[in-house]
């Protein structure tokens, strides 16, 4: 392991992205791979967003395992078919950082539920403690509970109270047909903005290019829709979780 910071270091968004990084060897290329491999499987990092979840995926990639990468490799493999199954969080992330968080609730007449928000507005609501399950790693800092899924730290926090907007959004999302919040990722810089508002884009259509980590990153419409609040431009730096445009189906 080949790293620049200490614990307790501040990684500000100026701050060069590679902070560190894994090296393996071994006798021939298949052995440095296993090696690499069981590196990167037994790698935690909690509370930055990093590429060990990718990089535990292309690893075990047959043509990076048979040595036929070449520079347009990833645009014939990626995404893989099952990547929106894999970056689903699971309802024993949601159900650790409840109990990280030390959140209660209370409701009348029924058990207590308390709603949680992850970074990139996914939210879900769910009751505080129960049968104790097998959890995946979690810390907690400035009350927001980082848990591993898979290899990627996903920021989890009680959700505030809706105002007027975000509630009619997510009673309209409660249905079918209602509009899209679409949040940025990571911090970043916008360097491409692929609509305009108005435009029509299908699920999976680019709205944002963002770069960060020295990689460029697009954001696409999770539905169908037509772009209504676009709210960056070309040049801006956004926050993990700032509001990039909202889709209307």
């Amino acid at each position: 392991m080949d790293a620049g910071i200490d614990e307790g270091d501040e990684v500000t968004g100026r701050f060069d992205p590679m902070l560190a990084k894994l090296i393996a060897h071994g006798a021939d290329r298949a052995a440095a791979l296993e090696r690499l491999t069981a590196a990167l499987d037994t790698t935690l990092v909690l509370g930055l967003t990093t590429n060990l979840r990718f990089l535990r995926w292309l690893v075990r990639q047959p043509v990076v395992r048979d040595g036929q990468v070449r520079i347009d490799t990833l645009e014939r493999i990626w995404p893989p078919d099952d990547w929106a199954a894999r970056t689903t969080i699971p309802d024993v992330a949601w159900q650790a950082a409840a109990r990280a968080l030390g959140v209660g609730g209370w409701r009348l007449n029924a058990p207590a539920r308390v709603r949680l928000v992850a970074v990139d507005g996914t939210e879900s609501t769910v009751t505080p403690g129960g049968a104790e399950i097998e959890s995946p790693p979690v810390a907690v800092a400035s009350g927001v509970a980082h848990v591993d899924v898979g290899g990627r730290s996903i920021a989890i926090t009680v959700a505030p109270p809706p105002d007027v907007d975000r509630a009619a959004r997510a009673a309209g999302a409660h249905h079918a047909g209602g509009p899209m919040e679409v949040l940025s990722p990571m911090p970043g810089s916008v360097v491409t903005v692929h609509v305009g508002n108005g435009a029509l884009v299908a699920a999976g259509d680019p709205i944002v290019t963002l770069e960060a980590m020295k990689m460029e990153h697009v954001v696409a419409s999770p539905v169908d829709g037509r772009i209504d609040g676009l709210a960056v431009r070309r040049g801006d730096q956004v926050q993990r979780g700032q509001s990039l445009a909202i889709v209307e189906p």
